[in-house]
């Protein structure tokens, strides 16, 4: 069980997962705002979060600074030392989902095949309808809930 610890990398994951479900918009953007200053120092499982998060307000076109966020994100939770392979797959996997978004393309659960994620793509039981971007958030989630 973790204790409510502000300075806890959990907490900020979790702050980054829940907040954009419960703010408004404004609200959700200074959020992210405010994270993507500390991304530098951030754990991996915080730049997924932030990363999914800025993923979720893509409109379209893309804005070229929101991908640009996104992309930083990615880079550095990959660039941490020790991130759990699992994690790392999922910060491909989204990269994957991205490069798709930016191509004008949905994502489709190749992203999960190509990123190593195939047992989550086929454990899914409606795979082929769900989402592969919220699969990955989902099964972040799960993991982050288990440790």
């Amino acid at each position: 069980m973790y204790s409510l610890d502000p300075d806890s990398s959990t907490y900020a994951a979790i702050k980054l997962w829940l907040g954009p479900q419960v703010l408004d918009r404004a609200a959700t953007t200074n959020l992210l705002a405010q994270t993507y200053w500390s991304l530098r120092d951030a754990s991996a499982e915080v730049c997924l979060q932030y990363a999914l998060a800025q993923y979720r307000l893509l409109k379209k076109p893309p804005d070229p600074e929101r991908i640009k966020r996104i992309r930083r994100s990615l880079n550095e939770g990959e660039s941490r030392p020790g991130v759990p392979e699992r994690l790392r797959s999922y910060l491909r996997a989204l990269a994957f989902a991205l490069d798709e978004t930016v191509e004008g393309r949905a994502p489709t659960l190749d992203i999960l095949y190509r990123a190593g994620l195939g047992d989550l793509a086929v454990s899914t039981a409606q795979a082929a309808h769900a989402d592969p971007v919220d699969m990955i958030a989902n099964a972040a989630r799960r993991a982050a809930q288990r440790d």
